[in-house]
């Protein structure tokens, strides 16, 4: 049970940092920040689709493992013991997913505070948007 609570909080700190992400893309596309800023994003989607990955296959593999267990059949010490190292090496896995992911986390809304606009710039950001979204005035861009 412990290997499936620890998949469960690292498959969501994976969703909450590509949330972050694309919460970031839409905020460099609507500022018209310059192209460069864009690379910024990698980091997070990066380290979103790695920890998500390597949860899901943790699961498939504690699944393919639970499987493998026949109801009834008398299991030796040697199997058993076999059994619950490769159960906590599941669930360490997840737990260092799940710091990473949390230290990306951090890391990115960290370094937004330099990307984005901060203040009444947002303000101007969400007008710009929906004049933008309203066909009215295209969103002027910088290039490099």
């Amino acid at each position: 049970m412990d290997t499936i609570f620890w998949a469960f909080v690292a498959s969501f700190c994976a969703l909450a940092l590509f949330v972050e992400a694309s919460r970031i893309v839409v905020a460099l596309f609507l500022s018209g920040q310059r192209l460069r800023h864009y690379l910024f994003v990698l980091l997070p989607l990066t380290v979103s689709t790695v920890s998500f990955l390597i949860t899901l296959n943790v699961l498939i593999k504690w699944q393919a493992m639970y499987e493998s267990l026949v109801p009834g059949l008398h299991i030796s010490p040697n199997v058993y013991h076999a059994y619950i190292a490769k159960l906590s090496a599941f669930s360490s896995t997840c737990q260092q997913q799940v710091v990473i992911t949390l230290v990306a986390l951090a890391l990115t809304i960290f370094l937004e505070r330099d990307l984005l606009p901060s203040g009444t710039a947002l303000l101007t950001v969400g007008r710009a948007r929906d004049r933008f979204l309203a066909g009215q005035v295209p969103l002027s861009r910088r290039y490099l």
